[in-house]
C-alpha cells in the first residue's frame, strides 16, 4: 500500500499550447453557434446562447492562462461585442462580433 504523496509523479500543468488549444477550439465552437443564433428560431437560439455563453466562458479560463499582453484586452471586447449583440441583433454588432472574434484567434496564433 501507498501513502498519499507517494508512487506516481505528480500530473502536469497544461501547457500555454494547451490553453491556445483550447481557445481556438471555444472560438470555433462560438462561431459555430452564432451562426446557428442567427439563422434560428427563439427555441433554437436559446440553444445557441447556451452554447455560446459555456464557449465564451472557456475562452475566458483560457486567456487568464496564456497571459499575453493585448489578448486580454481583445477577449473583453468579444465578451462587450457579444452583450451588445445579444441586446440589439443589428448587422453591425454581429460584423462587429466576427471580426474581434477573428482578431482574438489571430492574437492567439502569434504564440
Amino acid at each position: 500500500m501507498t501513502k498519499v504523496g507517494e508512487g506516481k509523479e505528480l500530473p502536469e500543468q497544461p501547457s500555454i499550447q494547451a490553453y491556445q488549444e483550447q481557445l481556438d477550439t471555444n472560438a470555433i465552437k462560438f462561431m459555430n453557434a452564432l451562426d446557428g443564433y442567427k439563422d434560428g428560431d427563439s427555441e433554437e437560439k436559446t440553444h445557441f446562447k447556451g452554447v455560446m455563453d459555456q464557449a465564451l466562458g472557456m475562452i475566458r479560463s483560457a486567456v487568464q492562462e496564456i497571459k499575453r499582453p493585448g489578448i486580454t484586452k481583445q477577449e473583453s471586447l468579444v465578451e462587450t461585442d457579444y452583450n451588445a449583440y445579444i441586446k440589439n441583433e443589428s448587422s453591425q454588432n454581429l460584423s462587429k462580433l466576427e471580426e474581434d472574434l477573428s482578431t482574438l484567434r489571430d492574437y492567439n496564433k502569434l504564440g
